[in-house]
């Protein structure tokens, strides 16, 4: 007879230190059956925080965060022993900047009455892995694991000058992805006196960066 045991928590926080409220929740569950057992955890966490830059001495800038993030831990064991896994990580950042500490000062910043920044960040990541005993005498276990990411910054800056409130746009993004397969073995043996124990293994891995 399969049974089911699960369990959901949750809490919720604030921080005068960067006025943040920050909420987490999370599920973990469990089954065990004759055609395996079952095991796992889902977490959900967010952030919303105002805080200002502390080190500026007069006029500090003011800024705004939003975090956000998933993470869910998966594992099936099979009859035989062997095991599957799969880890997904979900993480989203927003910062939102008024730049009023260099306002007027330098030769850059001058004639500049307004400075924002909005700057964005994305992670996605995924692994999943196998883990085994092959049939072979010289093989004890194995393990692959196969990983994905892909990372997504977005960086915008508006600036207003003056004497003609002319408005100044800059956008910077660069996308990042990377997959790689490793594959690991471990083989025991022992004579009379020593045990030994040798491991070995490969790994690929291919990475993309794009800048636009």
């Amino acid at each position: 007879m399969d049974s089911l045991h699960s369990h959901v928590g949750g809490s919720l926080s604030y921080s005068g230190r960067d006025d943040s409220n920050t909420i987490n929740g999370a599920l973990a569950l469990g089954s065990d059956s004759g055609s395996g057992d079952l095991a796992g955890v889902v977490h959900l966490s967010r952030k919303d925080s105002h805080e200002v830059n502390r080190s500026a001495e007069e006029d500090p800038d003011a800024q705004s965060r939003t975090q956000k993030s998933l993470f869910s831990k998966l594992g099936y064991t099979l009859p035989s022993g062997n095991r599957l896994r799969l880890d997904v990580s979900i993480f989203d950042e927003q910062v939102a900047t008024d730049v009023v500490s260099v306002l007027g000062f330098g030769r850059q910043f001058r004639n500049t009455t307004s400075l924002q920044g909005d700057d964005e960040r994305r992670r996605h990541a995924v692994t999943a892995g196998y883990d085994f005993q092959p049939d072979w005498n010289l093989i004890d276990q194995s393990r692959i694991n196969a990983y994905w990411q892909q990372v997504k910054v977005d960086q915008r800056t508006t600036e207003i000058r003056e004497p003609i409130n002319r408005l100044n746009q800059r956008n910077f993004r660069y996308d990042t992805e990377t997959f790689s397969l490793t594959v690991d073995f471990e083989s025991t043996f022992s004579t009379r006196r020593t045990d030994y124990r040798i491991g070995g293994g490969m790994s690929l891995e291919h990475g993309e960066i794009t800048e636009l």
